[in-house]
């Protein structure tokens, strides 16, 4: 019996002290180092993605300006000939209109030169007439005004 006890008391030391092992390793943090890794890896990992975020950041912002200078120049462009377009028409209603008072001015001249001297002469001699007969009225009225004042 003394060899089942031996191989009793063996396979119990033998199991006690792997218990106590264990145990003891569990509290020993064995853990830490990798944790520390992960988080190292971690924040790598982030910064990375930081960088490469920032320079699709600065290029997205380039080929944006890229862009709106691009649609500037196109409507610079597009305004120019909108406003060239506008001047041409703009010019041609002028200068229809000036033709148009070019011929009536013409056709008044040409009408005007052929009236007779005659309807001319009346013209004048009713205006000259006219004329006269304000002045002697208005002369008239000075006269008995300055007389009516000198006998006041």
């Amino acid at each position: 019996m003394k060899p089942l006890k031996r191989k009793v008391l063996i396979v119990s030391l033998s199991l006690s002290t792997f218990l106590v092992m264990g145990t003891a390793y569990a509290y020993s943090e064995a853990s830490a180092p990798l944790q520390m890794w992960f988080k190292a890896q971690s924040l790598l990992n982030q910064q990375t993605i930081d960088r490469q975020l920032q320079q699709d950041m600065v290029k997205a912002s380039q080929a944006l300006d890229k862009s709106n200078e691009k649609l500037v120049a196109s409507v610079s462009v597009h305004l120019e000939k909108v406003t060239e377009d506008a001047s041409y028409t703009l010019a041609r209603s002028i200068d229809a209109i000036q033709q148009s008072y070019s011929d009536q001015l013409e056709r008044s001249a040409a009408s005007l030169s052929k009236s007779s001297m005659a309807d001319f002469d009346t013209y004048i001699d009713a205006s000259t007439q006219q004329m006269s007969s304000d002045i002697e009225q208005w002369a008239d009225e000075m006269i008995q005004g300055l007389t009516a004042e000198l006998g006041d």
